[in-house]
């Protein structure tokens, strides 16, 4: 496979691959932006020209839902970007890795849950790759923080590792192209990183 190639659901642009979150994954941010936004809002005009109890819980939702819109607003800027010369992750941070310091893609599954073939919460023991995700026992109820279900680490050739922004699964944020897209990756990596001796 090349980068020209097409699989699942990366966007082609020229000789690059670029996998982002699917808009699902920074819903939860928006909408915790808006409803802290209308509170405030409702804070702030029920003590119109005077300071009492709600001004100052005002005070506390207000940075609140700031803190969500920035948040909403950075998340949109996560992506992996694979071209010739290398991998880009794109997160809070930037990151790019030349093709040889790149050893491979390895899949990460988190929580005690697992995920069908269509990467939903199951309780079957499933494979994320063809490397199995170490088995964790399931008690049942999702965890309440909504951990990441499965995600992507890059595997230096030093040994350092550094975490995918995307592709990504999430409890909210299903992926039914996870799976293709991480062989797409790992193929890349095959192809083009450290062990090819391309570099």
């Amino acid at each position: 496979m090349t980068a020209e190639t097409r699989a699942a659901d990366g966007v082609l642009t020229g000789d690059l691959v670029v996998f982002t979150p699917s808009a699902q994954f920074r819903r939860p941010l928006l909408i915790r932006f808006i409803l802290l936004l209308i509170v405030t809002v409702a804070f702030l005009a029920s003590d119109w020209g005077r300071i009492g109890m709600t001004t100052v819980l005002a005070w506390v939702t207000g940075p609140a839902a700031a803190w969500c819109g920035i948040m909403y607003c950075w998340r949109g800027r996560f992506r992996t970007v694979v071209s010739r010369s290398g991998i880009e992750v794109c997160g809070y941070f930037r990151h790019f890795v030349p093709w040889p310091e790149v050893a491979g893609v390895e899949v990460r599954g988190r929580s005690g849950m697992r995920l069908d073939e269509h990467f939903r919460v199951s309780y079957l023991s499933r494979t994320f790759s063809d490397r199995p995700v170490p088995k964790i026992p399931c008690y049942g109820a999702a965890p309440s923080d909504r951990a990441r279900l499965a995600t992507l680490r890059l595997i230096r050739t030093s040994g350092s590792s550094l975490p995918l922004r995307a592709p990504v699964v999430t409890e909210w944020a299903a992926d039914p192209y996870f799976g293709d897209k991480a062989r797409q990756l790992q193929q890349l990596c095959g192809q083009f990183g450290a062990a090819s001796g391309r570099g």
